[in-house]
């Protein structure tokens, strides 16, 4: 295991190499794209002394604040309004009072929630989901603060916990009829942390309260996936990416466990569940699905995705695995989870020349995302190991 400090300095280097690239780039960018990902890795480096990463965070952020700080058609935290609530949210600390700004963008998701309003009907994912809809809207609103304001969380947890009835008939998605890339979840119920039911079930958790309503859509999103489980031929406590509801599950090795789908992602939110209603069923049944990941974990198998900026981010595999092994090292004290993040902390930090490559060479519109970036992939390194955490209910973590 390679010594934390020695890491952070050097993934705190690549992060200043990464922004610094990332701003001589958006002059020429004529994508205006909310990304959270110069906000995060700014609020990370603003924990060093190093006179040279501060003086490239505030760069960044004065190249990010008018970007951010525009009305946005899409209302989500990955790509979208909510997005740049976030991340506003994150450097009011570091960076010059963005109070005012706050304010501003919060006022404009409250105002689309009302003129705007979320479907109950023929769904689809932003109607719900942790990147694009509500879910997300809701984790953006505690992010870098203990405050919650009840005046734009209170209409997002009734609308969610609404169509959390017991067998979820609310989630089923309606309005992908021949849809070239979501038809496949016609008429179905999603089950990744991302897109899915499991995203609501954190972000309830995370920012919605104890109230008896909130709880009971929490037991009954956590009740269905553990009656949605199998166990693979690895030996892996596993979920298909559309419902199975009754239906035999696939046979073989399930092979896509990540953030987005599978095991980690599913096994967090149930965990989050279980502590929420204090119930040692559903928090062992958890804790048994990220173990089994454990055991089984071969990279042969779960890199998942055709180049590095797949295997290697947050939403398909390595870094977002890590940053969920690194959660339930943390707050459950589970020493295989820890063992788990000591690995993917080694193989992250030795393909950093790579990340960096991909940071300042890769001019697609996911470049500073978190999700599929350079940026996600240095931020989860960094927070795993010792920096700050502030920025994770960005990924229904904490």
């Amino acid at each position: 295991m390679l010594e934390p400090a020695s890491v952070s300095t050097s993934v705190s280097e690549a992060a200043r190499a990464v922004l610094s690239s990332w701003v001589s780039r958006k002059s020429d960018s004529t994508v205006a794209f909310p990304s959270l990902g110069p906000a995060v890795l700014a609020t990370l480096l603003a924990e060093t002394t190093n006179q040279a990463a501060q003086d490239t965070l505030r760069i960044a952020l004065q190249a990010w604040l008018p970007t951010a700080v525009q009305r946005f058609r899409d209302r989500g935290l990955h790509g979208g309004q909510a997005g740049t609530l976030a991340g506003l949210r994150l450097i009011t600390d570091i960076y010059q009072p963005t109070i005012k700004l706050v304010n501003k963008v919060k006022n404009w998701l409250v105002e689309d929630a009302v003129t705007i309003p979320w479907r109950t009907a023929n769904i689809r994912f932003d109607d719900y989901d942790l990147f694009s809809g509500p879910s997300g809207v809701l984790l953006a609103n505690i992010v870098g603060t203990t405050q919650v304001d009840t005046e734009i969380t209170t209409p997002l947890i009734q609308h969610l916990t609404a169509l959390a009835d017991p067998g979820l008939s609310g989630f089923r998605i309606g309005g992908y009829q021949a849809h070239e890339s979501s038809g496949w979840m016609q008429g179905g119920i999603n089950t990744g942390l991302a897109r899915g039911v499991p995203g609501v079930l954190a972000a309830l958790v995370l920012a919605g309260g104890n109230k008896p309503g909130t709880l009971a859509a929490i037991r009954h999103i956590a009740e269905w996936l553990i009656n949605e489980a199998f166990i693979d031929e690895c030996g892996v406590i596993s979920w298909t990416g559309r419902s199975r509801e009754g239906s035999p599950p696939p046979s073989g090795v399930v092979t896509r466990q990540a953030y987005c789908y599978g095991n980690p992602g599913v096994s967090w939110s149930l965990w989050l569940g279980g502590e929420a209603l204090d119930c040692d069923r559903i928090r062992a049944f958890a804790l048994e699905g990220i173990l089994t990941y454990c055991r089984a974990y071969d990279p042969d198998i779960y890199f998942y995705g055709k180049d590095d900026t797949h295997q290697l981010g947050i939403c398909h595999v390595a870094a977002g695995t890590l940053s969920i092994a690194d959660a339930f090292a943390t707050h459950a004290n589970l020493a295989e989870a820890a063992q788990l993040r000591d690995t993917l902390i080694d193989l992250l930090y030795n393909k950093l020349d790579r990340i960096i490559a991909i940071g300042q060479h890769d001019n697609s519109l996911q470049t500073n995302s978190l999700l599929m970036s350079a940026s996600g992939m240095l931020a989860a390194l960094l927070t795993a190991t010792g920096s700050s955490r502030s920025w994770l209910p960005c990924l229904a973590l904490k």
